[in-house]
């Protein structure tokens, strides 16, 4: 870190650093593609967002399950049965300064953008019918997720996608 940073944030990296250095390749890549997630991730988002340009679909959950066995991922239990997966926050910043230093910072904001836009596209209209709150509740696990894919359409020119995206989202809005 820098030596002008506090020591204990100079130690914090340090330990993530340690951490990051002993994990494969695969591991590391994976890990920076996650941290583009925010408040968390399914493995249907891991998949369909990391996968691509040297990690296969079918091989995220390995190296998924690998993060969590290093402590770099927790895995929670949803409501619902499913699990859910999310980073300490300090993790997911050192894994964006990686993402960033990558490259791929902005195919993987493209990617998550994608899936998102998805499942709000997915969702609108089974927010008016008798099953919607599980939609409901599903959107809101999402929202930081969400949240993160608006401002990625206003911070690129994609106005017509950010509007889309955000009139599909009224009624959980207004519900919520």
């Amino acid at each position: 870190g820098s030596r002008t940073a506090a020591a204990r944030q100079r130690t914090l990296e340090a330990t993530v650093d340690c951490s990051y250095d002993l994990l494969s390749d695969a591991e590391r890549r994976l890990l920076r593609r996650l941290s583009v997630f925010a408040g968390g991730w399914t493995i249907d988002a891991a998949e369909d967002v990391s996968s691509g340009e040297g990690i296969g679909r079918t091989e995220v959950l390995d190296l998924l399950s690998r993060l969590v066995d290093k402590s770099l991922v927790n895995v929670d239990n949803d409501i619902d049965g499913s699990r859910r997966y999310r980073f300490l926050e300090t993790v997911r910043q050192y894994g964006r300064e990686r993402l960033l230093q990558s490259g791929e910072a902005e195919r993987l904001r493209d990617c998550h953008l994608a899936f998102f836009h998805e499942l709000v596209r997915g969702a609108e209209p089974e927010l008016t019918r008798a099953g919607q709150v599980s939609w409901l509740n599903r959107l809101h696990r999402e929202h930081d997720n969400l949240r993160s894919a608006l401002e990625s359409c206003l911070a690129a020119p994609r106005g017509d996608q950010s509007l889309e995206l955000a009139a599909a989202l009224t009624f959980f809005w207004m519900k919520r």
